[in-house]
């Protein structure tokens, strides 16, 4: 009979949220306010204050990415939050292991989770959420496309988007978790500007992109 891994306590919770928030903020503050970067000490006390108060769901919420609609950050936070809890279940299973090699008497070294490990275990699984609505708009807004009226557009970057949103929630993961998890590579906190980097990506944003434009054509001849 399999045994249940005791709850973790409230001081590692807030750990792991602590660690989680100033992650949300390097990924999301950016792109959200550009005077995130001046964020003094005594704003960084009051965020760790109130992340250990709120659930990982909750202060994912209270953060969303400008552009998003709401019920697009709803969906990203959920699936953000069940990352979280495998995570955080992946290290108890650690620590469950690790008891048995080392002298239990002693206390248990504190764990953080680390910016690359959060970006590729926790946001790279959730990214096509986010870049559903974000390639939707740079699809839109290309100017090769400035000639086609506003309702063949938006049908032409819907086909694209919801294609790239497929091939992304399939491969980002191994794309992306290779470079994050490696510390002798170089990485971006904006994951699909990491993607935009890879080649492999870049050419299928350019063939989805043709094989839409060509499905709308053919149904307009």
């Amino acid at each position: 009979m399999m045994m249940s891994l005791p709850p973790f306590s409230s001081a590692r919770r807030c750990m792991y949220l602590t660690a989680a928030l100033f992650v949300m903020i390097a990924v999301i503050w950016p792109v959200k306010n550009s005077h995130a970067q001046s964020l003094n000490f005594a704003e960084e006390e009051n965020e760790q204050d109130a992340a250990e108060e709120m659930s990982f769901f909750d202060l994912c919420l209270s953060m969303p990415e400008p552009g998003l609609e709401e019920d697009t950050n709803y969906e990203y936070c959920a699936c953000m939050d069940a990352h979280m809890s495998a995570l955080e279940q992946k290290r108890a299973d650690e620590s469950k292991i690790g008891s048995r090699f080392f002298d239990t008497s002693q206390p248990e070294p504190e764990e953080t989770i680390t910016e690359r490990e959060m970006l590729a275990e926790v946001h790279t699984p959730c990214l096509s959420i986010t870049a559903r609505d974000k390639l939707y708009t740079s699809c839109y807004l290309d100017p090769r496309l400035s000639r086609m009226n506003g309702d063949d557009k938006d049908s032409m970057c819907l086909c694209y988007a919801s294609q790239m949103e497929i091939y992304i929630d399939q491969e980002a993961y191994t794309m992306l978790a290779p470079i994050l998890l490696d510390e002798t590579q170089r990485y971006h906190r904006d994951l699909l500007k990491m993607l935009d980097r890879l080649m492999p990506y870049r050419n299928k944003k350019e063939t989805l992109l043709e094989s839409c434009y060509t499905a709308y054509s053919e149904k307009k001849n």
